[in-house]
């Protein structure tokens, strides 16, 4: 199998939008908004800042995995012409 041959992250976000949008793009939301009601309300950032960054590894280990699950699940569904 080639690289080219392996479903990508667009094609993920095509045939799963929500499921990718909700773990992509919803950690580092939460962190930013959380980072925001920090510095909104003079509450120290470092703490907060941390928490921001955990969400964002937890999004990308999360996405990676997906992203494995969606290759793994068109290797062994059926192969349709695309």
């Amino acid at each position: 199998m080639t690289q080219r041959e392996r479903p990508s992250f667009t094609e993920m976000c095509r045939s799963l939008p929500v499921r990718t949008g909700v773990f992509t793009l919803g950690p580092p939301a939460v962190g930013f908004a959380q980072l925001w009601n920090a510095v909104v309300h003079d509450v120290p950032v470092l703490p907060v800042a941390a928490i921001a960054t955990v969400m964002v590894v937890f999004s990308v280990l999360v996405t990676s995995y997906h992203l494995a699950v969606f290759r793994r699940s068109t290797l062994t569904s059926p192969h349709v012409d695309r």
